[in-house]
C-alpha cells in the first residue's frame, strides 16, 4: 500500500494523519515528506505537531532511527512539540526514537491514546 499524508492545520496544532506503510530512508521518501510537514508547520506558525500513524505500517531499523532523530533534529523549529499516536495492536513503541531526538533537543513523545498526546500537546502553552 502506498503511504498516504493528510495534513491539516487545526489553530497551533498541525494534524498530520499517514496511512500505508512508513519505510523512512535518507534518499527522499518519508524523509521528504517529513521536510514537506515540517515546512507547512513553519508557514502556519503551529506550536506542535500531532503525527497521527495509528493506521499505518512502520517498517524502521535502529540504524535508521538514529538517522531519522538526527535528520529531524537538523530541520526542525525550535520548540514546536512533536507528538506520535500509534496503534499498539499494529506497532511496537520503541524509546529509542524518543531518546534520540530528546538529546538533540527535540520536544517528541510517543502515545498509544491520541487524547493523551493531544493532552502533552497543549500543556504549558
Amino acid at each position: 500500500m502506498a503511504t498516504k499524508i493528510d495534513i491539516t492545520p487545526e489553530g497551533s496544532i498541525l494534524r498530520v494523519r499517514v496511512e500505508g506503510t512508513i519505510k523512512p530512508h535518507l534518499n527522499g521518501g518519508d524523509l521528504g515528506e517529513l521536510a514537506r510537514v515540517l515546512g507547512v508547520c513553519a508557514e502556519h506558525e503551529c506550536e506542535g505537531i500531532l503525527f497521527d500513524i495509528s493506521c499505518a505500517t512502520v517498517v524502521i531499523g535502529t540504524l535508521d532511527m538514529y538517522r531519522v532523530g538526527t535528520a529531524l533534529a537538523d530541520q526542525m523549529t525550535p520548540g514546536v512539540k512533536i507528538a506520535v499516536y500509534y496503534n499498539p495492536d499494529s506497532t511496537k513503541e520503541d524509546p529509542f526514537f524518543e531518546l534520540v531526538t530528546q538529546n538533540r533537543g527535540i520536544l517528541y513523545r510517543a502515545f498509544s491514546a491520541e487524547s493523551e498526546a493531544l493532552r502533552w500537546l497543549n500543556a504549558s502553552r
